[in-house]
């Protein structure tokens, strides 16, 4: 059982990357899930390609761009103290190698193993670890009001193990509607994170927006407060026209969840900024393209 060895000698590489993906929650969330052993997102993110900009989407990408700058900020600035971070990144942690530890024990190895992990302060967490030869693929919680220090964790989430011969060489973890809730917060993560060998990791998180179409926001980067302004560089889907990247500098958000001032700039498939978007207020703002600018409600 070399490889479950391995896999318990990994358990510091799973803290970081379990703590690198809750700082990250943070900063954005995604849904995905299901039985398949890569952990690809069973959401359609539908045009994944390039976006173009033109004339007749240009108000559709102006939206995605407005949505995604929210969903980022809105997702930096959670509530989370360090502390609380800490003790969930344990924990989840400690799940893990829990069932690893369990996993290895185990005579012969089964295609599946599963049971259940009782909270230190009330609930559980179901799991299901998918085993396929000497390797496991993937484990499945199911949290349950699973209460430990501080938090309670209520939802689904599902840690997936690639490997370079019997060695780990990286880590998919999918969020789904997990709900994290405390003395001074209260979330709904959906994320995945993928992480290499070296613990570089990308995410990918997804917002429905004011136009009831959901798009997706990658490798977002989040700098500054409501005071000062937020700047944000992140990649966006727009379901239906395809990829951009925003960079927004001076952002900042209205009670209403709008944003209030600052500026968005599009790069499309062109490689050139071809997009500019400003705020006026907390309910519009103004598209310019081409030189000509149009005014639209967020």
């Amino acid at each position: 059982m070399t490889h479950l060895k391995n896999v318990l000698q990994k358990a510091q590489w799973l803290s970081i990357v379990l703590g690198l993906s809750l700082i990250f929650t943070l900063s954005s969330c995604s849904s995905s899930g299901g039985d398949d052993d890569d952990g690809g997102n069973n959401n359609n993110p539908g045009n994944t390609s390039e976006a173009t900009v033109a004339d007749n989407n240009k108000k559709d990408v102006s939206l995605a761009s407005a949505e995604g700058t929210k969903q980022a900020v809105t997702g930096s600035s959670l509530p989370t103290g360090v502390s609380a971070e800490s003790d969930l990144n344990e924990a989840l942690k400690d799940l893990a190698v829990n069932v690893l530890e369990q996993v290895e024990s185990l005579s012969n190895l089964p295609t599946g193993y599963s049971g259940t992990i009782t909270g230190d302060c009330g609930g559980s967490a179901n799991y299901n670890a998918v085993i396929n030869g000497q390797q496991v693929n993937r484990i499945e919680y199911d949290f349950n009001q699973y209460c430990s220090s501080s938090y309670t964790l209520d939802g689904n989430m599902t840690i997936y193990y690639t490997y370079s011969g019997n060695d780990i060489s990286g880590y998919r973890i999918v969020y789904d509607n997990v709900t994290y809730s405390g003395p001074n917060y209260n979330e709904t993560i959906n994320m995945t994170i993928t992480c290499n060998a070296t613990y570089s990791c990308t995410y990918s998180s997804s917002t429905t927006g004011s136009d009831g179409r959901t798009y997706t926001v990658s490798d977002s980067s989040v700098t500054g407060n409501n005071s000062s302004g937020y700047n944000v560089t992140a990649t966006v889907t727009d379901p239906d026209h395809g990829t951009i990247t925003i960079t927004a500098t001076n952002i900042t958000i209205c009670d209403n969840g709008n944003i209030g001032s600052g500026e968005i700039e599009v790069t499309d498939s062109t490689g050139a900024v071809v997009l500019s978007i400003t705020f006026p207020n907390c309910s519009e703002m103004v598209v310019t393209y081409n030189g000509v600018a149009t005014t639209y409600n967020q």
